[in-house]
């Protein structure tokens, strides 16, 4: 079965603990759902630096990538199917990439 990335953006971050902590507790509900499908449920990621060859930048939470998970599912309509549950939905969007494996040796 193919397993695809899910990218999770989110446009604001949650304002208190008590916020975080529901959608944690949302997350997890989410994957739970999911138990079959989720691969590997990702993790909630805090800050990124955007690295190129001649700078480093610091880049604000919820401008770049919130969160990730992997998953399997037949196709990439399920694929979508999958996003679109995903409980934070309405403060960002999902972007979604087949993983092709290849081999390094």
């Amino acid at each position: 079965m193919p397993k695809y990335n899910l990218f999770f953006h989110s446009n604001q971050l949650p304002e208190t603990f008590e916020e975080g902590e529901k959608e944690i507790a949302a997350l997890k509900a989410w994957r739970e759902s999911f138990e079959e499908s989720v691969v590997n449920p990702g993790s909630i990621l805090k800050q990124s630096l955007i690295v190129t060859s001649e700078t480093v930048e610091t880049v604000t939470p919820g401008e770049t990538l919130s969160a990730y998970a992997e998953i399997e599912a037949r196709n990439k309509n399920d694929a979508v199917e999958i996003a679109k549950s995903w409980p934070i939905l309405d403060s960002g969007f999902v972007v979604i990439s087949e993983i092709v494996d290849i081999e390094l040796d």
